[in-house]
């Protein structure tokens, strides 16, 4: 039973995952050398890049291959079969693992047991990244159950009229807390403002509006879901030092996307930062990544974005196109490649030369003439 394990363990998972691996660091190191390219232009374009670069790690190629080959098989093969074996080589360039035939007893009884060590690992690893984050949800819950749902004052005031304003669907809750959490969105699918009532009393009203401006885009950009998805893939792969790398880039990013949507939405830079510098002062940080909050990110940085009366470029028509079609080949190409590899299983019989015929049967006399 253990070789057998073994076997499976040679022959489909550890080539599977180590093809998926090297194609998931490949697309997030193409997504890296991008970033100087764009760093002129939006932060949403970069944080919707990162945030691809995530999710790739979710979705094997392996799988687009499959579905290529459900479709309908290609008929001319003989132009594309060289093409297919280089990106084939390219982009899974780990095969079968064979064990060789005659190993110490030692070894062999290392590599036997090597399997269930490994996922043994993983599963302990897995575990510890789950109990981290729910622990630190834990914490931001008892805030929640802790806080009172604002029926009144100039902050549900400020929040409701930029609602209307931003043309937001439905209403965000409001809740007050008597702690010292930064302002945040806490919540996935029903998000709310968690707001700090000691905070208000440092802040003038364009201070809040400004803040609140802040948060709202969190909840339409839909921060806390992307966040929460980025949380699984640390937790399946949190022994790829590449998706820690991805979360401080993309909670890098979506804080600057934030701060260019406030100030284009006509919030004072001056007033807006002089209001981050007060909630940061006062307010702590939130320990979970899936709380939109507002000090996220490099501050200094920010603070200078802000302040910069450099607009944001947007990107140019061409590079969209050129974005657009990258986007498209990275999901079309496997499905093709998958349509290619089963128009050659298929046809493998039909290129397979023939066979030769058997030899013709000795003369009658050839066994007399041995004998003798």
């Amino acid at each position: 039973m253990t070789m057998q394990l073994l076997s499976v363990f040679n022959t489909n998972l550890a080539p599977a995952l180590a093809n998926h691996l090297w194609q998931s660091t490949a697309f997030a190191a193409l997504v890296a050398l991008l970033m100087p390219l764009l760093r002129r232009n939006h932060a949403q374009v970069r944080y919707r890049l990162w945030m691809a670069a995530s999710i790739k790690f979710l979705i094997p190629l392996s799988l687009l291959v499959e579905l290529g080959g459900l479709l309908p098989k290609a008929t001319t093969l003989t132009s594309q079969v060289a093409m297919y074996s280089v990106f084939d080589v390219a982009g899974q360039p780990f095969s079968e693992a064979s064990m060789p035939a005659h190993l110490p007893l030692w070894m062999e009884r290392m590599m036997t047991s090597l399997p269930m060590i490994l996922v043994a690992i993983w599963i302990c690893g897995v575990m510890a990244a789950v109990l981290v984050w729910l622990r630190r949800w834990g914490q931001v819950s008892a805030l929640r159950r802790r806080a009172v749902v604002a029926t009144g004052g100039r902050e549900l005031a400020i929040l409701r009229a930029l609602e209307e304003r931003m043309q937001m669907r439905g209403h965000v809750a409001m809740l007050h807390s008597n702690e010292l959490m930064e302002p945040g969105i806490v919540g996935v699918m029903r998000p709310a403002l968690l707001w700090p009532l000691r905070l208000s009393e440092r802040l003038e009203e364009e201070h809040i509006e400004a803040i609140a401006t802040h948060e709202l885009m969190h909840v339409r950009r839909r921060d806390n879901l992307t966040a929460a998805l980025h949380m699984l893939v640390e937790a399946l792969f949190w022994f790829h030092p590449m998706v820690w790398w991805i979360e401080r880039q993309m909670v890098k990013e979506r804080e600057h996307a934030c701060d260019e949507a406030v100030v284009g939405l006509g919030c004072k830079p001056g007033m807006y930062a002089e209001g981050l510098l007060t909630a940061c002062r006062f307010c702590v940080e939130s320990s979970l990544v899936c709380v939109a909050g507002i000090s996220g990110g490099e501050l200094r940085k920010r603070i200078v974005g802000i302040m910069s009366t450099r607009a944001a470029r947007r990107v140019a028509l061409g590079s969209r196109l050129l974005l657009a079609a990258a986007t498209v080949m990275v999901i079309a190409v496997p499905i093709v490649f998958g349509q290619i590899d089963a128009g050659l299983r298929g046809s493998l019989p039909a290129m397979r030369p023939p066979a030769p015929p058997p030899p013709p049967p000795p003369p009658p006399g050839f066994f007399k003439m041995l004998a003798n």
